[in-house]
């Protein structure tokens, strides 16, 4: 048996009183009485029983690890135990044997006083219970968190410039244009930019600042048609610049780029201008005559156009397009004002080449691809099978999106540093879900792609992100994809009405050859076809034939329009003054989710009544209906 203390093993002294005091229960402190009644040890030493039971009754009491109350409410049951043991006339001994381990005693009698707690009481320890336990998951999930890392193995800028570095050196034209640009008079330049902002025609105002540019750099013109003649442009992205390079972009990084989404094109700027420059040296070339000189720059654009697609990003296709679109406007209004510049050799020559820009139309996503897997890599862990979790490193990642999704502003996500990252890791897809989601968008994307205008049908790809979208959880689980996934709608609309124009300038030229060989203008597109055109070009908003008429004796080739009403060739005015001027190319949906009767277009307030004229190219159709009323 464990030796106690002296005070335990002795009678029992008189308690001071502030030991009493510290015993005494605070009910009966307040009803005036010092009753010391909580002093479990006073009333073991003071019950006459043996020192051996004695000291077996403090050992178990101590032991329950009870309330002060609850200790001497044990103290005295196990007093009475021992006393009526005792009354028996059992050895002391024998009795103390029978009681068994005190050990085993103490945490049953503990289990029990337990028990007879109150409700309360055990609704807060179960609480207490519940919280550790969520702290410690909390804390486990943290940690798990926190161990996790993005693992970046794949470089995906030696495939996106794939075609750039399959370039010879002897073939590059980025060198080229490089030289153009640097040896760019300055001041005519800026001049430049001015009349590029008005569109002047030979004769508009504006066109004298035009003429001064062509006359100060005929030599960066004459180096920018031997670019577009190269086999390539030759210019890889996301690597660092050259110190050529730098000294025409001085606000460009000149570290090398790893991450897809933040490669910088500043190439493609400079290409459009130099397209509009030759664009501009055309109209001049025709005003004065010169056929050949406009032949060279048109073929200089086209090929440009073709170098611009290099890097498979929709941008660098949607500036090979706006290139392609250059050249229809300004050989369609060369067409229209000026036919006599151009020999009917020439005039087959240029059909042949516009009708070989397909290659220009097509809108490809393999950038697109490459940018969405080099984030998630960087999101993600990679277990080796395809799949992830997310990361600290991701959402710090995902937060930079949003911030920029909705104009800068900070912490967009700011649960990223919260207690909810625990929930976060639960509601966050896996990097193999987040995958499967990009690639299903752009499966619904490449598939209405592959359809005309007048078949689309892109409420598939709307209602999805609606869906997804719909609820705080499903915004949050599905931010990936539906604030990364590129416009493609508005990509794919630009390409139609890029087709639309290009067609009607088909159509055009064919035309134009009718007419020199049969000195009059056809009744109809029919005699057209095959001998100056394969077959008849498809409205893009009906699927129709393209429209034609002659109006006044003049012809002119248009399609229906928005409404898809035939209106003979009236050209469609917007309704109000706030209406953009190219509203007839506009495209509204007839059908899923957006559906409206056909037979309805006419009556909605942005839908024009009229047609839109695809070749001669209107002008400024606002400055003649100055009376529109203002929305």
């Amino acid at each position: 048996m464990t030796s106690i203390a002296p005070s335990e093993s002795a009678d029992a002294p008189e308690p001071t009183t502030l030991s009493r005091l510290r015993h005494t229960p605070l009910r009966d402190l307040l009803r005036g009485r010092l009753s010391g009644r909580l002093d479990y040890r006073f009333l073991i030493a003071s019950s006459g029983l043996p020192l051996p039971v004695r000291q077996l009754i403090v050992k178990v009491t101590r032991r329950t690890r009870l309330w002060r109350s609850e200790k001497a409410d044990v103290a005295q049951e196990l007093i009475a135990h021992f006393t009526d043991g005792l009354d028996t006339g059992r050895p002391v001994h024998e009795t103390i044997s029978a009681f068994g381990d005190p050990h085993a005693a103490a945490r049953l009698i503990r289990r029990a006083k337990k028990r007879q707690r109150p409700l309360p009481w055990h609704a807060l320890r179960y609480a207490a219970l519940t919280l550790a336990a969520c702290v410690m998951l909390y804390g486990a999930s943290i940690l798990y968190y926190l161990t996790g890392s993005p693992s970046v193995t794949t470089d995906y800028r030696p495939t996106l410039n794939a075609a750039a570095l399959s370039v010879p050196q002897d073939q590059r034209a980025w060198p080229l244009y490089r030289r153009a640009l640097l040896k760019l008079d300055s001041d005519s330049y800026e001049e430049l930019k001015h009349a590029f902002n008005r569109h002047p025609r030979p004769g508009e105002d504006g066109w004298n600042e035009v003429l001064a540019f062509l006359e100060c750099n005929r030599q960066p013109i004459s180096l920018v048609r031997q670019a577009a003649q190269r086999l390539g442009l030759g210019f890889p992205v996301g690597y660092a610049l050259d110190e050529e390079d730098l000294e025409l972009w001085p606000e460009e990084p000149p570290d090398p780029v790893e991450m897809i989404i933040s490669i910088r094109l500043p190439h493609l700027g400079e290409l459009r201008t130099f397209a509009k420059v030759l664009m501009l040296d055309a109209q001049h070339a025709a005003s004065a005559g010169d056929g050949e000189t406009v032949l060279a720059d048109l073929h200089a654009v086209l090929g440009m156009a073709r170098q611009a697609r290099e890097a498979p990003f929709i941008i660098s296709d949607l500036v090979s397009l706006s290139l392609v679109s250059l050249v229809t406007h300004t050989l369609g209004d060369i067409l229209a004002q000026r036919p006599e510049t151009l020999t009917e050799d020439q005039l087959r020559d240029l059909a042949h080449l516009i009708a070989s820009t397909d290659d220009c139309m097509r809108m490809r996503v393999d950038g697109e691809r490459m940018m969405l897997l080099d984030i998630v890599q960087r999101i993600y862990t990679d277990d080796g099978a395809g799949d992830g979790r997310i990361t600290h490193e991701g959402l710090e990642l995902i937060n930079r999106f949003a911030s920029k999704e909705f104009h800068g502003s900070a912490d967009i996500l700011p649960i990223t540093t919260s207690l909810a990252i625990p929930a976060i890791q639960v509601i966050a897809p896996s990097r193999s879900e987040t995958l499967a989601e990009c690639d299903h968008l752009f499966a619904l994307h490449q598939a209405e792609a592959a359809r005309p205008l007048w078949e689309a049908d892109h409420s598939r790809v709307d209602r999805q992100i609606r869906q997804w979208k719909s609820t705080a959880l499903g915004t949050i689980r599905h931010a990936l994809p539906t604030m990364l996934m590129p416009a493609f709608h508005k990509a794919y609309l630009n390409r139609e009405r890029a087709v639309a124009r290009r067609d009607g300038l088909l159509v055009a030229l064919a035309l134009e050859l009718y007419r020199r060989q049969h000195d009059d203008w056809p009744p109809s597109l029919d005699p057209l076809v095959p001998a100056l055109l394969p077959a008849i070009p498809p409205d893009r908003f009906d699927g129709q034939p393209i429209r034609y008429a002659l109006v006044d004796g003049s012809p002119v080739v248009y399609s229906v329009g928005t409404d898809r009403d035939d209106d003979g060739a009236r050209p469609a005015v917007p309704r109000y003054r706030s209406s953009k001027t190219d509203v007839p190319p506009r495209w509204v949906p007839t059908r899923a989710s957006r559906w409206i009767p056909r037979s309805a277009l006419h009556q909605r307030e942005d839908v024009p009544d009229g047609d839109w004229i695809l070749w001669p190219r209107e002008v400024e159709p606002l400055l003649r209906h100055p009376n529109l009323p203002r929305r």
